[in-house]
C-alpha cells in the first residue's frame, strides 16, 4: 500500500486531505470552546439619550453544545481529572432540569440609575418556533432592584402539558423577547435574542457517569414516591378489611338475635 502511495502521489495527497478534514473538523470545535460559547451567549448593550444611563444584557440558550463547550472549558481552566469533571456535570445537570425545563441565564449590568423588573415573570417570554411559552420559574434576585449587575436563570417548560411532547421537538428557532420598558435606555426598542436551535442535540448530554448519576437520583426519588403511595394504599386497604370483619361480626350478632 504504501508502494501504491508514493508510485501515484495525487492518491496520497487526496487521502492525506479527506483524513485531515474527517478529523479536523471536531477537534477543532473541541479545542476552541470559546468558539461555541460565543454562539450561544448573546448580547446587546443599551444607552440612554444622556449617555448616563447604560444597560447591557446577556442572554444564554443553554444548549447541548453550550453544555460540552462550558464543561471542557471548565476541565481546561482548572486541569480537572475527569471525575472532577463529571461532578461538575452533575452539578450544572440538577442546576439546569433539562428533562423538564428550558433553562436560560441571563446577566443584566446597569450604570447609571437602578433596574427594577418585578415581577420578573412577567417581563419576558420564549417563542419557540411560532409557540410562545411563559416562565415556569425565575431567579429571585432578579426581583429586586439592580444597582450594578444580576445573574441568574429562568426556566421554561420543555414539554406541553397537554400532550407530554417536547416544544423543541423538530424546533429551528428559539426567541427570548423582554419587555421593551424595563428600563430607560430600552424605550421604544426591540429587546430579544435569537439562536438556531435545530442542530443542537441534547440527548448528547446524557452519557457518562454524571447522567448515570442524575438517572439514578431520579429513579431513586421515583421509587420513593411509589413506596409512599403503597404505604398509604396498604393503610387504606387495612381500613376497608377492619370494616368488612366489623360488618361480618355485627351480621353474625343479628343473625344468632333473631
Amino acid at each position: 500500500m504504501l508502494r501504491l502511495f508514493r508510485s501515484v502521489p495525487g492518491v496520497a495527497l487526496l487521502l492525506g486531505v479527506v483524513t485531515l478534514m474527517s478529523g479536523w473538523l471536531p477537534a477543532a470545535e473541541a479545542a476552541n470552546p470559546e468558539q461555541v460559547i460565543g454562539r450561544w451567549e448573546k448580547e446587546q448593550e443599551f444607552v440612554g439619550p444622556d449617555h448616563i444611563q447604560e444597560l447591557d444584557i446577556t442572554a444564554t440558550y443553554m444548549s447541548g453544545e453550550y453544555i460540552q463547550a462550558l464543561v471542557q472549558k471548565e476541565a481546561e481552566k482548572h486541569l480537572w481529572t475527569e471525575d472532577e469533571m463529571e461532578s461538575y456535570k452533575y452539578e450544572l445537570f440538577q442546576t439546569l432540569r433539562l428533562e423538564e425545563t428550558i433553562p436560560l441565564r441571563i446577566q443584566f449590568k446597569v450604570r447609571g440609575s437602578s433596574l427594577h423588573l418585578a415581577p420578573f415573570k412577567r417581563q419576558l417570554a420564549l417563542w419557540i418556533d411560532n409557540t410562545k411559552l411563559k416562565p415556569i420559574e425565575v431567579d429571585g434576585r432578579f426581583n429586586f432592584p439592580i444597582d450594578d449587575s444580576q445573574e441568574g436563570y429562568v426556566y421554561f417548560p420543555r414539554n406541553n402539558p397537554e400532550t407530554g411532547e417536547s416544544y423543541l421537538e423538530g424546533a429551528k428557532r428559539a426567541k427570548l423577547v423582554l419587555n421593551k420598558n424595563i428600563h430607560s435606555t430600552t424605550m421604544g426598542k426591540t429587546v430579544d435574542f435569537l439562536w438556531d436551535i435545530h442542530r443542537d442535540d441534547p440527548t448528547k448530554l446524557f452519557e457518562g457517569k454524571a447522567a448515570r448519576q442524575l438517572e439514578t437520583d431520579r429513579l431513586l426519588k421515583r421509587l420513593e414516591k411509589l413506596n409512599k403511595k403503597k404505604k398509604e394504599l396498604e393503610q387504606e386497604l387495612k381500613g376497608i378489611y377492619d370494616e368488612i370483619y366489623q360488618i361480618e361480626q355485627r351480621l353474625d350478632e343479628l343473625q344468632k338475635g333473631s
